[in-house]
């Protein structure tokens, strides 16, 4: 018979060998994990585990339910009677959303005035947005003015036509730097199921007057130029992208978070090292990412 209330003198957060998990569910819906199976590799004998209550879902056994709209970790913990010993640690993220809460975007005026870089919003309508000469990106340098909220469109709508032309005209990063793409820079965001078609976006002319040949450094991406533990999932994009340092058809460079069931078609280019050696050590062009790993800034 086991008993959570049995004496376990020792509770640790040491738990290794598994992988956290990035989940999307619209409210109402469930997920039920097989924890065996997640925490086989983790050399723990455990008895029983324990799912924590969340503020955007509830718990029954090893399922969860989302409800209503955020974004938490999924605690769990592990028990281990013969270390006496009540292991803590997190499943993952949950990202829940409930349409309900979100603002819907179904014009170009009404995307391109999104400035508040927290918010929910919902893709409502098909977006042309060839009649911008240079879209401005959503969310930009440095981390305080990236996009941190959620942009949905779980009817399948497109957004088409996108183009930055050159980079003279989008903003720069107070220390160098330029991203193109949809969205600028992100930082934990979740972006689900975003449809770009005829994206053209060209930011390799980048030159940083400031410090010539210290920072002339720019990375794109159709959806994001610069992704940090975000969750994009379900996302397409057609075109061609460009970029001095790290170019992607989905993202420019990443660091954490999960890019999940994406595609691309087109073509993307770097432009660093081709007069001479590369002068970014983290550069790269890629259909899907252009650079994995710490960003230069």
């Amino acid at each position: 018979m086991f008993s959570a209330c049995d004496n376990y003198d020792r509770v640790s957060n040491d738990v290794n060998g598994y992988d956290k998990q990035y989940i999307a569910l619209a409210d109402g819906e469930s997920f039920t994990f097989d924890l065996d199976k997640i925490f086989e590799g983790s050399g723990l004998n455990v008895k029983r585990y324990i799912i924590e209550d969340g503020d955007n879902y509830s718990v029954r056994g090893s399922k969860i339910t989302a409800r209503g709209t955020g974004v938490s970790q999924i605690g769990v913990t592990l028990y281990v009677p013969e270390e006496s010993c009540r292991y803590i640690c997190s499943l993952g993220t949950l990202y829940s959303y409930d349409t309900d809460d979100f603002t819907p975007i179904s014009t170009a005026e009404e995307l391109a005035g999104i400035t508040q870089l927290d918010g929910r919003y919902m893709l409502t309508n098909d977006i042309d947005l060839s009649q911008v000469a240079c879209w401005e990106p959503i969310g930009n340098f440095p981390a305080g003015n990236a996009f941190t909220g959620m942009f949905i469109n779980p009817d399948g709508y497109t957004i088409s036509g996108l183009t930055i032309p050159t980079a003279a005209d989008v903003f720069h990063g107070p220390y160098g730097g330029c991203v193109g793409g949809l969205f600028g820079s992100v930082s934990g965001a979740f972006i689900y199921g975003v449809k770009l078609d005829d994206v053209n976006i060209d930011v390799s002319d980048f030159y940083n007057e400031d410090a010539p040949g210290l920072r002339n450094y720019s990375q794109a991406g159709g959806i994001v130029g610069s992704a940090s533990g975000a969750y994009i999932k379900d996302c397409s994009v057609s075109g061609n992208i460009s970029a001095v340092a790290c170019a992607g058809g989905i993202a420019g460079d990443v660091s954490m978070g999960l890019i999940e069931n994406c595609a691309f078609t087109g073509s993307v280019k770097t432009t660093d090292g081709e007069n001479g050696e590369p002068e970014y050590v983290q550069a790269g062009a890629g259909g899907i990412v252009g650079y994995c790993g710490i960003p230069l800034y």
